[in-house]
Parts: C-alpha cells; sequence; structure tokens
C-alpha cells in the first residue's frame, strides 16, 4: 500500500514539475513577444532626416523621456526581468517586481489619455507612425495584449511554483514523521 502511495506521490510531483516547466515556457514566449514589439521602438534610426526631430518630441511626448534615455532604460528593464524569468528556480517577489518596473516605464503611454484630434496630436500621430511604421493606437493595444499576456504567464508560474513547493513540503514532513516513528520504534520500547 505504502508503495502504491510512493508511486502516485511521484507522478503527482512529475506532473507538477511539467507544469512548472510549461509556465516557464510561457513565460518566456510572452518576454519575447513583449521584448519583439518594443523593439518597434529601439531600432529606427532617423538621424539626418527631415522628420527626427519631430519623432523625437513624439516620442518625448508620448513616453515622457527622449529616445535615447527610454532606450538606456529599457534595455536595462528587459534585460532583468529576462534574467529573472529564466532562472531554473523561479523567485516570485523579483519577477513580479522586474515586471513592475517595466510597466512603471510604459505607465505614461499606457495610462494617457492623450488626444490626436488636435493639430499637435496629428502631427504626434504622424511622427510616430514615421518612426515605429506602427499606429500609435494599434502600438498601444499590442503593448498591453503583450504586457497583460506576460503578467498572467508570471502569475501561472508563480501559482505552479507555489504549489510544487507546498507539496514537496508535504512528502519532507510525511517523511520524516515516517522516520520518527521507525527510529522511536526501534529505540523508544527500551
Amino acid at each position: 500500500m505504502e508503495s502504491l502511495n510512493s508511486n502516485s506521490q511521484e507522478r503527482e510531483m512529475h506532473q507538477l514539475q511539467q507544469m512548472q516547466d510549461k509556465t516557464k515556457e510561457s513565460c518566456t514566449i510572452s518576454f519575447r513577444l513583449l521584448h519583439s514589439h518594443v523593439k518597434a521602438l529601439l531600432n529606427n534610426d532617423l538621424k539626418g532626416t527631415s522628420i527626427e526631430g519631430g519623432s523625437e518630441r513624439a516620442f518625448a511626448t508620448l513616453f515622457e523621456q527622449d529616445v535615447q534615455t527610454f532606450t538606456r532604460t529599457i534595455f536595462v528593464n528587459l534585460h532583468q526581468l529576462e534574467k529573472h524569468l529564466s532562472k531554473e528556480e523561479f523567485q516570485e517577489l523579483e519577477s513580479s517586481s522586474a515586471f513592475r518596473v517595466l510597466l512603471q516605464q510604459f505607465q505614461t503611454f499606457l495610462y494617457s489619455r492623450f488626444s490626436f484630434d488636435t493639430d499637435e496630436g496629428l502631427m504626434i500621430h504622424k511622427y510616430f507612425i514615421a518612426y515605429t511604421k506602427t499606429d500609435v493606437p494599434l502600438f498601444h493595444d499590442k503593448l498591453v495584449q503583450h504586457m497583460e499576456s506576460l503578467r498572467e504567464s508570471i502569475q501561472e508560474r508563480a501559482k505552479h511554483k507555489r504549489e510544487y513547493d507546498r507539496r514537496m513540503n508535504d512528502r519532507m514532513m510525511q517523511s520524516k514523521e515516517g522516520n520518527d516513528r521507525y527510529w522511536f520504534g526501534c529505540y523508544g520500547k527500551q
């Protein structure tokens, strides 16, 4: 009977490990999609073009940072998040914190209620399209989608990690109790 229980626990732990592996893969995929989307902001060199200054002003208006500062910061933030997500031993607090830092960098863009109906808004919209080759609302919606997907993946991974850790602790306690009973049985009857 104990052998059946042990085999059942082993299968259960194996399934939990597989779920952790799947959620790690999901985090990696979500991160890569976000990273790829963000690269549209970073890969455009407009130096020397007639729209360079306008694009930089549009960027600064939408993100409240100049392109160079934003680029340096976003690369650091993306690297930190990727480092935490790629760890074999998932750390929920560190991963969530790195995600929040990244989210904060996009906060102005994500939550602004900027109007593109004004002359200034139309110019910003035009320059943003020239810079990113993407419409502002489309870029915004995709960014929200990728950020939400990554947030959900991190939460799911954390949930599976907590469940795995709880089951491992239960097993260790059961094993310790079994050893204690064995030693008490051997030496307690003296």
